[in-house]
């Protein structure tokens, strides 16, 4: 018998908070950027790096969508399997 210590959320709920999420950090941030580690030489002691940072715009509509999805998600009923 599985003990019950506390409401479970189900994996339909945990992808619904998931997606609201990623939509409202999406529409505040309006995308992300990271350092890429291009080139690196070394000469005897001396040691260059050249790394570019990149950024990645991520559109309006993905971040109204995620919420959308989200949203759906989280309303959704879900199943109680009796074993």
């Amino acid at each position: 018998m599985p003990s019950m210590n506390g409401p479970v959320l189900s994996p339909l709920k945990v992808a619904a908070l998931v997606f609201l999420l990623a939509g409202g950090l999406s529409l505040a941030y309006g995308g992300f950027s990271f350092t890429e580690a291009r080139h690196t030489a070394k000469v005897g002691d001396v040691a260059v790096s050249l790394d570019e940072r990149r950024t990645v715009d991520l559109p309006k509509w993905f971040g109204i969508s995620a919420l959308v999805v989200g949203a759906v998600l989280l309303v959704l009923p879900t199943r109680r399997q009796l074993l």
